[in-house]
């Protein structure tokens, strides 16, 4: 049930700041197209990102036994997340979810770690 209730927690977080993102850089990031409005463009986006992460951990943490210290598990799901994005942004007509540059990705892809960071994985 806590893994649940965490799932939801990032689910929501991460729609709110590519939302966010949308709205602060409307000329760089891109939610909806012809199929997906935005507010489903956000939650479809927002829910593939948590379920990759959540695979990511899964495997590394769980399944592999790693242990990390903060810097390594920041500086990883740093990636794990600009991964995650990159992928679903190449997915666009998919999650609705597009980006002008890459690069973007890797701020954006810091502010959603450093939210993540706030409330650790288990």
């Amino acid at each position: 049930m806590k893994r649940a209730k965490r799932f939801i927690l990032y689910w929501i977080h991460n729609g709110i700041l590519i939302y966010l993102a949308n709205q602060i850089f409307p000329s760089k990031f891109v939610l909806g197209n012809f199929r997906l409005t935005l507010v489903i463009a956000v939650l479809v986006s927002s829910f593939a990102l948590t379920l990759f992460l959540e695979l990511v951990s899964f495997r590394l943490i769980k399944v592999k036994k790693i242990k990390f210290d903060n810097k390594k598990r920041f500086g990883l799901f740093w990636l794990a997340n600009f991964i995650g994005l990159w992928l679903i942004a190449r997915l666009a007509p998919l999650t609705g979810f597009g980006v002008v540059r890459f690069t973007w990705l890797i701020g954006l892809s810091f502010l959603v770690n450093v939210l993540q960071t706030i409330f650790p994985r288990k």
